[in-house]
């Protein structure tokens, strides 16, 4: 495995400095409005915290606000040409996070919305930009993001992961390529990638059970040394889903109580987070038609179903 040392010098090599002139070009031949949706993005995700001011903040938040309005064949053409190769994985990651199931920022809460994608608008705007902001100074493919994610910026993982999970619930030989090289690193295999968020994200945000069941074994306690367990805080997805719209640990792992702790191969200060197994929250719905009861990291919430798909935490 590489150390972080090692790990900077080799990322030289894939270093793009004019990316973000060579994505304006891309751009510029566009119409009117998505030119300026796009520029707007750009210049969005290239200016630093400390370089903004109200006009760059109101074409930006223009920009975001437009791009959410496009039509399917605009919205892919642009992301084509900012994400060039990978555009329809960015925008296929882009509407599975209107399903998601969590807010943004350290008071986040869970909760699922799918009908209503307003509500996820701006969680999906900032990851466009950050994603952005994390690939546009690299030369990339598939291949570099699975390996290079653990070693890139700050944030890079669950941001990558996204895009990866929809990467693994397509069809053809990016899935299958994805697939097998982030099973290459649970196996130990692979030169350069490592056990990280990008890794658990993009395997519990698909749609494949295989992927599940690689993580819900390496969450077993005798897969992992005890001084690299640390706890996810993300959902089982999917069928899982159709019942539960917030966090739970996957079913196998739930002791009898009905808490449980997933552990994976990533060092973290947060030593426990416990989880309502899906057997307790089915057995509380059955009992308390409409409600649902979670326990996250020692706190209680109730979570009320509002209708069949959007639901609201309190």
């Amino acid at each position: 495995m590489l150390g972080p040392e090692e790990a900077k010098q080799q990322l030289k090599q894939f270093e793009n400095p004019n990316g973000y002139l060579e994505a304006g070009v891309r751009v510029s031949g566009f119409w009117s409005k998505l030119k300026d949706i796009g520029a707007g993005l750009l210049e969005g995700a290239e200016r630093t915290y400390g370089g903004w001011n109200a006009e760059n903040q109101a074409k930006w938040e223009a920009a975001k606000t437009a791009f959410e309005q496009l039509g399917d064949k605009d919205r892919l053409k642009l992301l084509n040409a900012l994400f060039p190769g990978i555009g329809h994985h960015v925008d296929a990651s882009w509407q599975m996070q209107k399903k998601g199931t969590y807010q943004a920022g350290y008071l986040r809460r869970a909760f699922r919305a799918p009908r209503s994608p307003g509500v996820t608008a701006a969680v999906r705007a900032d990851w466009l930009t950050f994603l952005m902001r994390i690939l546009i100074p690299y030369r990339y493919d598939l291949d570099f993001l699975v390996g290079w994610a653990p070693h890139l910026r700050w944030g890079a993982e669950p941001c990558i992961g996204m895009l990866l999970a929809a990467v693994l619930d397509s069809k053809g030989e990016d899935q299958k390529k994805t697939y097998a090289a982030l099973t290459s690193i649970l196996r130990g295999e692979h030169l350069v990638g490592r056990v990280a968020r990008h890794l658990t994200t993009a395997m519990l945000c698909c749609s494949r059970p295989e992927a599940w069941e690689a993580i819900e074994k390496l969450a077993s306690p005798s897969a992992l040394r005890a001084a690299e367990r640390s706890y996810l805080r993300y959902p089982a997805r999917h069928e899982q889903q159709q019942f539960l719209p917030a966090a739970c640990t996957l079913v196998s792992t739930a002791p009898s109580d009905g808490t449980a702790s997933a552990a994976i191969s990533i060092r973290s200060s947060s030593p426990t987070a416990s989880f309502v197994s899906l057997a307790t929250i089915m057995a509380t719905a059955s009992a308390r038609p409409g409600a649902f009861h979670m326990a996250l990291d020692g706190h209680s919430r109730s979570i009320r179903r509002t209708d069949e798909s959007d639901t609201t935490v309190e």
